[in-house]
């Protein structure tokens, strides 16, 4: 694999990595809300990053790939043009998630049955499209876009610390850094069919 490939594939895969840990959290977070027990502030951090982090630099990262990809490979049109559907999909239905969990925290009635159907929706969503990126498109991406391409691609990538795994945690996240610091010490289990190891 090329250096600017390798570089490239590995940061998109660490994030989904820590994506997955946070949707399975999600998830923790949407049974204790059929029961009355969630913690809103936590879910609302929770999606928070997922509605920010991803749509600022994580999705705009696989867009610049994927175009590339259709570029080089017309076979894939039809599945570029999906797959780039999907990133606007997710990025509603987070952004709606996120604003019923806000409109809970703030005390305005809503019909549990309704959130937590939206969050398990989301949830897997978020999870099917992760594994569908790592074990169809990066694979294709990597055969596909010559050592040029990765150049023109590295280029053009934003460089961001992630305002939650990252060196400096942002003042927004310290809690949920916390639960999560929390959660991988005592070796919870986080996993389903997921791409690489957390942590």
């Amino acid at each position: 694999m090329r250096r600017e490939s390798a570089q490239i594939i590995k940061g998109l895969r660490r994030d989904h990595q820590n994506m997955v840990l946070l949707l399975r959290m999600l998830e923790r977070e949407t049974d204790r809300f059929a029961t009355g027990n969630a913690d809103f502030s936590l879910l609302f951090q929770i999606m928070s990053y997922l509605v920010n982090y991803p749509d600022l630099y994580h999705h705009p990262i696989e867009s610049s790939l994927f175009l590339h990809l259709k570029l080089r490979r017309v076979d894939m049109a039809s599945r570029v043009d999906a797959i780039l559907k999907e990133h606007e999909e997710i990025s509603t239905l987070n952004r709606r998630l996120a604003a019923a969990i806000h409109n809970c925290q703030r005390g305005y009635d809503q019909k549990s049955e309704a959130v937590t159907g939206l969050a398990r929706r989301c949830a897997a969503l978020n999870l099917d499209h992760i594994v569908s990126e790592e074990k169809t498109y990066f694979p294709i991406l990597e055969q596909s876009i010559d050592e040029a391409g990765w150049r023109l691609i590295e280029e053009d990538v934003a460089r961001i610390d992630d305002p939650l795994f990252g060196e400096k945690v942002r003042s927004e996240y310290l809690s949920l850094h916390r639960q999560i610091t929390a959660m991988l010490l005592t070796g919870a289990p986080v996993a389903r069919d997921e791409p690489g190891k957390l942590g």
